[in-house]
């Protein structure tokens, strides 16, 4: 039914942890899904087009670090080249606690995620996602549910060129 909505793109915010520890990290992704037709843009999305931001709302003492993208495709709108996602796209960030960080409580991670969604006409679309995550000492929980999701949103990572002597 996306299509009865002003936007063709769906934003969620996942944990791969349903708790965490003072002093620990975990990994979040961002998700977008695109209905049929429909794309939103690489970092550097080519010929046009604007990237993915996500601006940070994070309760005291939590940092993100930069977003792993997932390698884009080559979408040839000639003259243009311009890179970007069909589909279903996952944006994966890593998060720190502060050792500082108090225990025993329920906190929201919050983002505003703003793209540009194209198909025949580029429309700016925007979301504010959130994800509940409690601090505690016990052995921090594993989301199971997202186990299998963030193990393909890894698969779709480039390679990194360490170790390659290239002349």
């Amino acid at each position: 039914q996306w299509d009865q909505r002003e936007s063709h793109v769906e934003a969620r915010l996942i944990s791969d942890v349903k708790t965490v520890n003072p002093g620990a990290t975990f990994w979040v992704i961002v998700r977008l899904q695109m209905s049929d037709g429909w794309h939103t843009y690489w970092r550097n999305p080519g010929d046009s087009g604007l990237e993915t931001t996500i601006e940070w709302n994070l309760p005291e003492g939590f940092t993100t670090g930069e977003i792993h993208w997932p390698y884009p495709e080559r979408i040839s709108e000639p003259p243009m080249v311009i890179y970007g996602y069909h589909d279903t796209i996952y944006l994966l960030i890593k998060i720190t606690v502060d050792e500082k960080v108090a225990t025993n409580q329920t906190v929201f991670l919050k983002a505003k995620v703003n793209w540009l969604e194209c198909a025949a006409v580029c429309i700016p679309g925007s979301a504010d996602i959130k994800a509940r995550l409690v601090v505690n000492n016990d052995p921090m929980q594993i989301n199971d549910r997202y186990v299998e999701t963030f193990a393909d949103a890894r698969t779709h990572l480039p390679i990194t060129s360490e170790g390659w002597n290239l002349q």
